[in-house]
């Protein structure tokens, strides 16, 4: 990502937001230091804050202090409320924030919200590399990883991603990131040629516009209005080798799961 921004020279920010999985020292510092990216993340909420140093007064003695107070929040300690729409819905919180110092992270000065959803009895943590950021804006800004669960949902259930058969890894990994690549094209089709589906849809499929509604985009109609785009694209490349052996031997293959005529592969 760093190497293409700057061969274009492209004027970029770019934030990491991650779960607490990956809150981990060398991805965080080597995103913010070496590659001057921005990261939010969940994380621990046991990890060891600190308040910043007080200023050392002049004429004492003794090394500078790099940090103050441990800082450890309880769920009656976050006193800022806010009703937020995050996750789809409306979210009532409670949070407080502090710029502070991260232990695991070599004492690097990070802004830190800890926040509480709706009336539950715990409390997370998300800690943010940009002390900028507002405490609002960081749980906002958070709560757009979101969006990755259901992509995942969709690709797991949707796609039957659960069931897929392939023969190798390669083929595996070929079929997976095809369909990765379809879906995204279709998402970002659904913004992008918003009005040429409406087209498509009422010249081609006038019994989908709704008589209230109008043209509701769905992935449906987004696929249709983008088959004769890609109805010349040779997708072969992405399917996977059949052994001739076995070709001979057996009329259909298994593929994504279900059976497919062999020549469907050659048709793409």
């Amino acid at each position: 990502m760093r190497k293409i921004i700057d061969e274009k020279g492209l004027s970029l920010k770019v934030e990491l937001i991650t779960d607490s999985w990956f809150a981990r020292q060398r991805l965080i510092l080597r995103a913010k230091k070496r590659y001057g990216f921005s990261v939010i993340t969940m994380a621990r909420k046991d990890l060891a804050i600190y308040e910043l140093p007080q200023a050392r007064k002049k004429g004492t003695r003794g090394r500078k202090r790099i940090k103050g107070k441990r800082i450890k929040p309880e769920l009656e300690d976050l006193k800022k409320e806010k009703s937020l729409n995050i996750y789809g819905r409306e979210v009532r919180i409670r949070y407080n924030e502090a710029i502070a110092k991260a232990r695991f992270l070599k004492w690097e000065i990070i802004k830190a919200v800890w926040v509480r959803f709706d009336e539950s009895q715990s409390m997370r943590l998300i800690i943010s590399t940009d002390i900028t950021l507002s405490g609002e804006e960081i749980i906002k800004r958070y709560a757009t990883r979101w969006d990755i669960e259901t992509m995942f949902n969709e690709l797991k259930n949707s796609f039957n991603f659960k069931k897929i058969m392939m023969h190798s890894i390669k083929s595996y990994y070929q079929f997976l990131y095809f369909k990765i690549w379809c879906f995204i094209i279709i998402k970002l089709s659904s913004f992008d040629f918003k009005e040429t589906i409406i087209n498509y849809v009422k010249e081609s499929l006038p019994w989908r516009v709704h008589y209230k509604k109008g043209v509701i985009i769905t992935a449906g109609n987004t696929k249709l209005a983008l088959k004769s785009i890609f109805a010349t694209l040779d997708i072969g490349m992405f399917f996977p080798k059949v052994d001739k052996k076995n070709r001979q031997n057996h009329e259909n293959i298994i593929f994504g799961g279900t059976e497919m005529d062999i020549g469907y592969e050659k048709t793409g």
